[in-house]
């Protein structure tokens, strides 16, 4: 392997995690570019979900599983449900994987911390998300935080906010009725 490779790959290590640079490996070091069949509108993984610690714990979120979008809640936290207890929902169309991309951008969740934690709240609740599309991959979780505000088109947003409207409309709105289900409006 290069020298190059070899640099570039130990500078990976300190952002992405091992799973995340194995890919990056297979993606630049395969000799046959039709030997990886991924579709580059589709993630190759996306894994979103947001659970609450009070009493009456639940949580909620969508899972990308072979190309297909399902959403998931429970009344279990913190324990993504059995597959069998998922809802398959209508899939995106590749302009809403497209928005989501650019949403996705727009919010620099490349550049988030992979961990947010507030050690002064015990109960409360968490998040995570874990994806791999085109250039962006990237596991980043929170308990009781979030990263912070950012400027968007000259405006003061929240980026996790944007990120769960983002997952929302590429669900077609069933993320946001699942959590209405399990947490109530």
């Amino acid at each position: 392997m290069p020298m190059s490779l070899v640099n570039n790959y130990a500078t990976l290590w300190h952002t992405y995690d091992v799973d995340c640079i194995w890919t990056i490996y297979q993606s630049l070091s395969s000799p046959n570019p039709k030997s990886t069949t991924t579709n580059q509108m589709l993630p190759s993984k996306l894994i979103f979900d947001i659970h609450s610690y009070m009493p009456g714990s639940a949580m909620h979120g969508v899972y990308l599983d072979n190309g297909e979008l399902f959403v998931f809640s429970s009344e279990i936290c913190c324990d993504i449900p059995p597959k069998e207890q998922w809802r398959r929902i209508n899939q995106p169309e590749e302009a809403d994987w497209e928005r989501f991309y650019q949403a996705l951008c727009d919010i620099q969740v490349k550049k988030w911390d992979k961990q947010y934690v507030n050690h002064r709240i015990i109960d409360g609740g968490g998040w995570s998300l874990k994806i791999r599309f085109r250039d962006i991959y990237r596991s980043t979780e929170g308990m009781n935080a979030y990263p912070e505000p950012m400027v968007l088109d000259g405006q003061e947003v929240d980026p996790f906010d944007l990120l769960y409207d983002a997952v929302d409309q590429l669900t077609g709105g069933e993320l946001s009725t699942s959590r209405n289900r399990r947490f109530g409006d």
